[in-house]
């Protein structure tokens, strides 16, 4: 494991704000780096695949920040450009793109059972992310699964008051 942190920040000792924090991380056993570190990555398997590398800038407090960042889970991309506030819940407003060499399997990381009945390869996403897990918005999506292009808007509402 490689972990690279280069930073400028005021108040580090009580509420660290930070001019800028640049970060390089890399993993070949990411879950045995995330329990070693105290990061619980739950229990979608994307999030427990072996290879992992991320490296971006993050500017502002851990509770409102700017963050430009490229995360990779074995041949899973992400990669996020905006404002992350963590108040009750994560709330972002950004600019997201997911990239992945098979399509099938990353539905299967997020526990999907769908099985296609011809191979699907290539997927990339990428819009405009505001929301928060329950309730979000995608907009300005383009989304590419193989050859065959999409694009529209996307309204998530898993609220209890909906």
């Amino acid at each position: 494991t490689y972990l690279d942190l280069v930073f400028d920040a005021n108040n580090i000792r009580t509420a660290p704000n930070f001019n800028e924090l640049s970060f390089n991380v890399k993993s070949s056993d990411l879950p045995l780096f995330a329990s070693t570190v105290g990061i619980d990555l739950g229990s979608k398997k994307l999030f427990n695949r072996k290879l992992f590398a991320s490296q971006g800038v993050l500017t502002g407090s851990f509770d409102d920040f700017y963050l430009s960042s490229v995360q990779k889970f074995d041949d899973v991309e992400f990669s996020y450009t905006g404002k992350v506030a963590n108040g009750d819940k994560l709330f972002v407003d950004g600019d997201l793109e997911l990239k992945s060499d098979n399509f099938v399997n990353l539905l299967k990381d997020f526990g999907s059972k769908y099985t296609p009945d011809l191979p699907l390869t290539s997927f990339t996403i990428s819009g405009k992310l505001v929301g928060t897990d329950n309730l979000f918005e995608f907009s300005n999506m383009t989304s590419y699964l193989g050859a065959n292009k999409s694009s529209g808007y996307l309204a998530f509402d898993n609220t209890e008051s909906k």
